[in-house]
């Protein structure tokens, strides 16, 4: 039997051990650290992470185009746009470039918020696939009455115990499902997509070691125990200045912070080792490699 301290509750733990602070402690309960803190703070530890990192989790979104029309919906919490192709087999058939607005055959593809525009519109109807890391500012939580179906790779989310379901539409997409037995193995997979409205998040890949039923789990921000770690110091930074605690303290705090924020980037923008660091050419965007892609 191992230790039932989740994710979610270990970096709250970290946090508070940074501050050891009983005024802090009794003013910022779990509930608001988890609600208030972890959340955004997510967000801004991965912005910095993915600009760097060699191994981004990248997930496709399906948009039925219709001619005529220029605006589609996009989910919710779309960090960055990677490409926007046709796909035929899992093979690109082709793939439309963004031009920028001020281009002489029009922008091609443009993001207004959490919309995407193009233009010029579609001549017919097409299926666009749009690759995208998401932000990570969902908002986590755990649980002890989820349900796994018998094919092992849908998830109903039970009601939270620490945090709360967060009811966005896709918020859990690109995130973290840890399975957390009693006993036995924890098992984490890459969660595919999140249906708000019926409570359920499907994984890419199957559990491995555990059964369909009553699962205890929790849903976090993907990465590694690094990463929970920049995530618990920003968090203790940002309780830090809520309280004005003193100067020396605050520069301790943020000297870790940027040391765990340095061995992050260092382990994520290097986990691709067969090539090193280097100007790819042989790529799509190069004319030189006689690929052509329509646009």
């Amino acid at each position: 039997m191992h230790s039932t301290m989740t994710m979610v509750e270990t970096i709250i733990s970290r946090a508070r051990s940074l501050l050891d602070s009983a005024e802090i402690t009794s003013k910022y309960n779990d509930e608001f650290i988890v609600r208030h803190l972890i959340p955004p703070l997510t967000a801004e530890v991965m912005a910095r992470l993915n600009m760097a990192s060699d191994c981004p989790i990248l997930l496709r979104h399906i948009l039925n185009v219709v001619e005529g029309a220029t605006m589609y919906q996009l989910p919710g919490f779309v960090g960055r746009v990677w490409r926007v192709a046709n796909y035929e087999d899992g093979v690109m058939q082709w793939e439309i470039f963004p031009r920028g607005n001020y281009h002489w055959d029009q922008a091609g593809w443009r993001l207004e918020g959490n919309q995407i525009i193009f233009e010029p519109p579609a001549i017919a109807s097409e299926t666009y696939e749009v690759s995208y890391t998401p932000t990570g500012e969902m908002m986590p939580h755990y649980a002890t009455d989820g349900a796994l179906d018998a094919a092992l790779t849908t998830l109903t989310l039970g009601a939270a115990v620490l945090g709360v379901v967060d009811p966005a539409v896709n918020a859990y997409a690109g995130q973290v499902l840890r399975v957390i037995p009693v006993a036995g193995p924890i098992e984490e997979r890459v969660i595919q997509s999140h249906d708000a409205n019926a409570g359920t998040v499907t994984i890419r890949l199957p559990f491995t070691h555990h059964g369909a039923g009553a699962t205890r789990y929790e849903i976090v921000p993907a990465g590694s125990r690094i990463l929970y770690d920049a995530i618990a110091i920003r968090c203790a930074i940002r309780m830090a200045a809520m309280k004005a605690v003193t100067i020396k303290k605050m520069q301790m705090i943020t000297t870790e912070y940027t040391s765990a924020l340095k061995t992050l980037r260092d382990t994520f923008s290097s986990m691709q080792g067969r090539m090193p660091e280097h100007w790819r050419r042989d790529t799509v965007d190069n004319v030189d490699n006689q690929f052509i892609v329509l646009g």
